[in-house]
């Protein structure tokens, strides 16, 4: 699980380090995104013969890295779309009998953007995931349609100097199905650049 963190880490270190050193071009008609979230997620069991957990409630906690990409002709004035993955990876092993293990979490987004009086902006993701639980020793993977929304204010609104950062904070459910139910809430950052 270290090591994991550590990829995580250095991803999300790589990505803005290597646009300030200008890899990525100055002229360019694409703005790049990283943003890496805190999740508390719920999951709840309806249906299921995963170790006998239907009609479960569980908890599950993660880090969320999201890699996305604006092509400039998706940007209107004040509203714009975003291509995003999302990998996540779970920060602990199950500790009681109500925890559950994301070993991984993955998925691919379309998320609008609306930009409210240059104060805050709104997002709403939608797309599809593939999330892998544990529980005991065993492992099943599922996967289906993830939507959420999220909030974020711009550091520069405090520091007019700042990078083009952002404190968001929202909730998503990663799955939905008849047996399983899968939703969280998340603070995090995140740098357009």
């Amino acid at each position: 699980m270290k090591k994991v963190v550590a990829i995580v880490a250095a991803c999300a270190w790589a990505v803005p380090t290597l646009a300030q050193a200008g890899f990525f071009g100055e002229d360019r008609s694409v703005k790049y995104t990283v943003a890496a979230d805190y999740v508390e997620n719920d999951v709840s069991f309806s249906d299921t013969d995963f170790q006998g957990l239907s009609n479960r409630d569980l908890d599950t906690d993660m880090v969320n890295l999201k890699l996305g990409f604006r092509p400039e002709n998706f940007a209107g004035r004040g509203s714009f779309v975003t291509f995003e993955a999302q990998v996540g990876m779970g920060l602990s092993d199950e500790e009681s009998a109500n925890d559950i293990e994301t070993d991984i979490y993955y998925g691919l987004f379309v998320v609008p953007h609306a930009v409210v009086f240059e104060l805050f902006e709104l997002s709403f993701p939608v797309g599809y995931a593939r999330t892998e639980l544990s529980k005991d020793g065993a492992t099943e993977t599922f996967d289906s349609v993830s939507f959420g929304g999220n909030i974020m204010l711009p550091l520069r609104l405090f520091m007019p100097d700042a990078p083009d950062i952002r404190i968001s904070g929202g909730g998503q459910v990663y799955h939905q199905s008849s047996e399983l139910r899968v939703f969280g809430y998340n603070v995090g950052l995140r740098w357009d650049f």
